[in-house]
């Protein structure tokens, strides 16, 4: 991938400010932006799927004009990172949820998923709605 996300959402927030024209010219033209950033996934680049509060890492293994097909992949929680819960929520809080390290490797034999180009929300999603981002990266929200 050329634009790692920070280096992305760097350059869209500076350049959305210089955007000039109509409201929807304007909406048009950061849409572009993100569809750009997009389509320059190719295979084997590392991904990963929001599935709500989740992210689940993966490796790009087929790419078509309007499909991205995804490998899941491997990831461990990092044994030098623990939680720290304190009472409260339905049982427990997790302070430093947002702190998770984790060990992602590829798994040649993990699960296959088709994500589609959706020109309405201008991203790849799944058959359950979950959008493919650039980056890989795991999450997992103990506060759910």
């Amino acid at each position: 991938m050329k634009r790692t996300a920070k280096e992305f959402f760097e350059f869209y927030h500076k350049e959305r400010w210089n955007l000039k024209g109509t409201y929807e010219e304007r909406q048009e033209a950061e849409a572009k932006m993100f569809s750009d950033w997009y389509h320059e996934m190719e295979v084997g680049d590392h991904a990963h799927v929001t599935l709500w509060s989740d992210v689940e890492p993966v490796t790009i293994v087929k790419k078509t004009a309007t499909t991205l097909t995804v490998r899941y992949d491997n990831a461990v929680l990092d044994p030098n990172w623990k939680p720290e819960f304190i009472i409260g929520g339905f049982s427990a809080h997790c302070t430093n949820n947002e702190d998770q390290q984790w060990i992602i490797t590829e798994n040649p034999d993990g699960a296959v998923e088709v994500f589609r180009w959706s020109k309405r929300f201008n991203c790849y999603k799944n058959k359950s709605d979950c959008k493919l981002r650039p980056e890989w990266r795991k999450h997992y929200d103990y506060n759910f």
